[in-house]
């Protein structure tokens, strides 16, 4: 029996050529799966400098947006937001009042 499986060894081996060919085929595939990882791994870099760039866009149109309310704020009598307020409290009890009647 170990005589036979000795053969069958031996009848598998390769041509030299047929070896080297299929050392470059391999080495091919690896290659080629390396190089896809290294293009996914890009895309996912891009896309997530993209969202960091619209996030940080996002963040700073909010801080334009919130100095010009205060600026608006700001440049308002300051009797004037006050009364507002008051005035606005006030509508508020009375539509309150005239819903509990």
């Amino acid at each position: 029996m170990h005589d036979r499986h000795c053969m069958k060894r031996d009848e598998l081996k390769m041509a030299d050529w047929a070896r080297a060919e299929l050392r470059r085929k391999i080495w091919s595939e690896r290659r080629a799966g390396f190089f896809c990882q290294v293009r996914g791994t890009f895309v996912l870099l891009l896309f997530m400098t993209f969202g960091v760039l619209l996030s940080n866009h996002q963040v700073e149109a909010q801080i334009i947006a919130f100095e010009k309310i205060h600026h608006a704020i700001d440049a308002l009598p300051p009797s004037s937001v006050s009364d507002r307020l008051r005035q606005n409290a006030l509508n508020y009890e009375k539509q309150v009042d005239e819903i509990n009647k």
